[in-house]
């Protein structure tokens, strides 16, 4: 099982490349992938830190519609998941090789978040001129082609003379940077192909112990069942023995509907056939190997450990989940 961010968010072509870019539109969103870039490589980063270190850096907010844009660039994990930000091997590339982000290089970023101004681009790049009805041939969107002309020619990065588009004044403003994101895809490219992509580790999925549903060997089975409808998830856990263990709906249903087992009966009186063990996971182990192990062990939760200490949780469910969504 191989699990990655999904292709189109990396380098599919001028569409992956317009999708990082329309996380760069504006300079706030800009600011953000830098930083992103910098601070979560290997861990994801809350939404709230990066709100602040944008605000601190640019002195303007990141709004829901920038958040939304910045997650089409940085892959989120899961939709339950989107207070974190992970970054792709090509939004990590592109941003750390940016000079000073200015309102001028905004502007580019913004225009190529449109995959045809990039092609546009490009093809101006290799022939100088083209006439636009053969243009019109080369573009995704021919329908779009006049509307992108007159965008970029507004902007000096071309002039259209009778039928034939042509380099403008800015041109090579827009050059560099198409090349700085070619470049970049053809990196991760050539990554992906040696079979060297950099994968999530595990704490990318983690629910961390904040967040941990868990109920105290005392509690009752009725009360732990109730946590788990309630909260719609599919186990809790319970410190008993000197050691956290699982406590699945679906086991905990089975004591009521198979068993017989009481409401009142106590966590702590239940059989050890009830519990589930959890695999000790690394934070750094990646995602694929983790689920690799589960797989073999039937174990459907493991621990995150850092530095010994027990930080978060993650399901064979979770794991599954990214597979279905991204893979």
């Amino acid at each position: 099982m191989f699990i990655e961010p999904p292709v189109n968010v990396l380098h599919a072509g001028y569409p992956g490349l317009a999708q990082i870019s329309y996380g760069m539109n504006r300079m706030p969103k800009m600011i953000g992938q830098v930083v992103l870039a910098k601070k979560a490589e290997r861990e994801p980063m809350m939404e709230s830190d990066l709100k602040h270190l944008v605000k601190k850096e640019t002195n303007e907010t990141l709004t829901k519609e920038d958040m939304d844009s910045l997650r089409l660039a940085y892959l989120d994990h899961m939709s339950s998941r989107v207070l974190k930000l992970f970054p792709t091997d090509l939004g990590i590339i592109i941003p750390q090789d940016l000079p000073t982000p200015t309102r001028n290089l905004v502007m580019i970023y913004a225009d190529f978040s449109l995959p045809d101004r990039i092609r546009i681009i490009r093809e101006l790049s290799i022939e100088g001129e083209i006439i636009k009805k053969e243009l019109r041939k080369r573009v995704y969107f021919p329908g779009s082609l006049n509307n992108n002309i007159n965008t970029l020619k507004s902007r000096g990065a071309i002039d259209v003379e009778d039928q034939k588009v042509k380099t403008g004044k800015r041109f090579r403003d827009y050059y560099i940077e198409f090349e700085r994101i070619e470049s970049a895809a053809g990196t991760v490219r050539e990554k992906r192909e040696a079979g060297k992509m950099r994968i999530p580790p595990v704490s990318y999925l983690m629910t961390d112990k904040l967040n941990w549903i868990t109920v105290t060997p005392d509690s009752n089975l009725s009360q732990a069942t109730s946590r788990m409808v309630d909260g719609k998830i599919q186990a809790v856990l319970v410190y008993i023995n000197d050691k956290y263990k699982a406590l699945t709906r679906q086991k905990a249903l089975q004591a009521y509907l198979t068993k017989g087992l009481s409401g009142s009966t106590r966590i702590a009186d239940l059989q050890e056939e009830y519990f589930a063990d959890l695999l000790d996971a690394e934070h750094i182990e990646s995602i694929s190997s983790l689920s690799m192990r589960m797989l073999s062990d039937k174990t459907w939760h493991a621990l995150v450990k850092k530095d010994n200490l027990s930080i978060g949780i993650v399901s064979l469910e979770d794991i599954l989940g990214v597979l279905r969504d991204y893979a």
